[in-house]
């Protein structure tokens, strides 16, 4: 009896010292991105589970000693047997639908990368699976995700054309419901015949910055003689502006931090230009890549490998769009902060893009999705006076988007930030009402009107 007391008792003591370790150890880390106490939004949901966990374990063993022990031992063997299944279940999900690895994207030494030209492929997002879409994409000559365009403008047409990242190229939904060719489409299914044909070029290139906007337009879409010029800016693509280094979309730069992207820097007042100082080495490790890894292919199914090992990093994937959600109702949790001069920066180039397009004869208009990406109304603000001041055109795309979701209409993928369908129509409906209405100045402050914001 004495002896069997004792062994509870040491049992007790060991659970006890155990879990005040484990949970210690949880309790101590500090997140690089803290949002409360010192914890990031995921791991602190991470580090209330788990001390949830331990505080069950611990009274488990202590109110029935080693026969607490057999519980959790049956516990574990029933969690494994579940593990195993939705292990398999992925894997047959994957099989079904799977995901693509793609070297979409090709060094240019103009504006830093574009799409491979002529290129046949199919996107299904980052994950081993295609969970939200699989679509077929083909660029055209140009490398970009559009028809092929004539560069002599045919006769009566009235050209737009829209510079931009992911959220302009549009890889997430088929090429007839992107926002450039939505637009396209109501523009000329209007009723009558007094009106112009559109044609609605898309420059838009995954994870260009503001600055790489300015080079696009100056080697690839000026030729092409638009009347309207489109740019989709929020904070992210200001701060690409003055970043060197990109991960994201670049199978080839994976494992090495390069300068790939062309950036700008003020002196004074002066605006200049630096190009990517490891150009020739990112051409030399995708060369690598396509010819080793990808054997001379640039699409290849991606592995499905141990799914639940990389739950982690899914669940930090599910709390941001968590995020996301919270946001699309008012409540952002973490705005994102451009410094002073990141923001001049970008003003200057966004300057002289207008003053370029002037010169060749269009209209340069700014579709402002700073608030609905996370940034601040400050932010916002800036960019409306400073296009009031300048000339620029205003669209406040912002305004729209998060009045689509406080209706109960998601503008995003489940899994992919990225617009859905819906969002693509949202993005086309601002740019059609400022085109129909000539662009006046007075269409920020009537959509603002129209959308109760």
């Amino acid at each position: 009896m004495t002896q069997s007391l004792e062994k509870r008792n040491l049992l007790r003591t060991g659970a006890f010292l155990g879990t005040s370790l484990l949970a210690w150890k949880l309790l101590s880390y500090r997140s690089q991105e803290a949002w409360f106490l010192g914890y990031s939004f995921p791991y602190l949901v991470f580090l209330i589970a788990s001390l949830g966990g331990l505080i069950f374990v611990l009274v488990l063993l202590v109110r029935l000693g080693p026969q607490g022990g057999y519980v959790l031992v049956g516990m574990a063997l029933s969690a494994l047997l579940c593990a195993g299944m939705i292990e398999l279940s992925f894997h047959a999900y994957a099989f079904l639908r799977p995901g693509y690895q793609v070297v979409f994207l090709q060094p240019d030494r103009f504006v830093g990368w574009k799409q491979v030209p002529n290129l046949r492929w199919t996107w299904t997002g980052v994950y081993f699976a295609a969970f939200d879409f699989s679509v077929p994409i083909v660029t055209n000559a140009l490398g970009f995700r559009d028809l092929d365009r004539k560069v002599g403008k045919p006769q009566g047409v009235v050209r737009i054309a829209l510079l931009g990242d992911s959220l302009v190229e549009a890889l997430q939904v088929p090429l007839d419901r992107t926002a450039g060719r939505v637009l396209e489409r109501k523009l000329n299914a209007r009723p009558g015949t007094r009106h112009p044909r559109y044609e609605v070029l898309n420059f838009g290139i995954s994870n260009f910055s503001v600055g790489q906007y300015l080079l696009t337009w100056e080697r690839y879409a000026r030729p092409f003689a638009p009347d309207e010029v489109f740019i989709y800016v929020s904070a992210i693509q200001m701060m690409r502006t003055v970043s060197r280094y990109e991960f994201g979309g670049f199978e080839s730069t994976r494992n090495r931090q390069l300068w790939v992207r062309p950036l700008f820097r003020l002196e004074g007042d002066r605006l200049i230009a630096e190009p990517a100082r490891d150009f020739e080495a990112f051409v030399e490790m995708q060369k690598g890549l396509v010819s080793g890894e990808f054997h001379g292919t640039r699409m290849r199914k991606r592995e499905v490998g141990f799914v639940l090992g990389r739950a982690p990093d899914f669940l930090r994937e599910r709390l941001r769009i968590i995020e996301r959600m919270l946001s699309a109702r008012g409540r952002r949790p973490s705005p994102m902060l451009l410094d002073d001069e990141t923001v001049r920066i970008n003003l200057h180039v966004i300057g002289a893009l207008n003053e370029s397009v002037r010169r060749s004869g269009g209209r340069l208009t700014l579709v402002d999705a700073v608030v609905y990406h996370g940034g601040q109304e400050v932010l916002a603000r800036t960019l409306e006076r400073f296009c009031r001041e300048r000339g620029i055109g205003y669209v406040p795309l912002s305004d729209s988007l998060l009045a689509e979701n406080k209706r109960g209409n998601r503008t995003w993928w489940n899994h992919d930030g990225h617009f859905n369908e819906a969002g693509n129509e949202t993005f086309a409906e601002a740019m059609v009402r400022w085109v129909l209405q000539g662009g006046d100045a007075a269409e920020a402050s009537r959509s603002r009107a129209h959308h109760g914001l």
